[in-house]
């Protein structure tokens, strides 16, 4: 998994970078896209206690804190997460992006690029993607 480190807030001007892919506790790895400063973390800590949708961080479907997320679990289960706050049903498939370059990364992985090179392709053509590329596994 890899993400870029562009942070993006007020009004989606940068204002530095951020981390957005983490690896958990138990193995677990989250990549987290927002505008919202806060949301990354929030979401990780969230999804790291334990999903509960009772206890979510931020207002579920609020315009405010949007966000998109993709968990891969140890066993290489995939779920995805917006702003709702409902996990998805896990998930199969080949390859998979967010955020606002994900089309740009997409291609790349069909091509036969790794996530990191995926992301600095996405950076290279996407103007919301950009800073320095963090790529983890498990």
């Amino acid at each position: 998994m890899a993400g870029d480190g562009r942070a993006l807030g007020f009004d989606s001007v940068s204002v530095g970078e951020k981390t957005k892919v983490f690896r958990l506790c138990d193995g677990t790895l989250i990549g987290v896209s927002s505008s919202s400063l806060g949301i990354p973390k929030a979401v990780r800590d969230w999804v790291e206690k334990g999903m509960d949708v009772s206890d979510i961080p931020v207002p579920r479907n609020d315009d405010n804190f949007e966000f998109e997320a993709l968990i891969v679990r140890k066993n290489g289960e995939a779920v995805l997460l917006d702003r709702n706050w409902l996990p998805s049903d896990p998930v199969k498939g080949e390859y998979y992006a967010i955020g606002s370059g994900k089309q740009y990364a997409l291609a790349a992985l069909v091509l036969g690029k790794s996530a990191k090179e995926s992301v600095e392709v996405a950076a290279k053509l996407d103007v919301w993607t950009g800073g320095t590329v963090t790529a983890i596994t498990h």
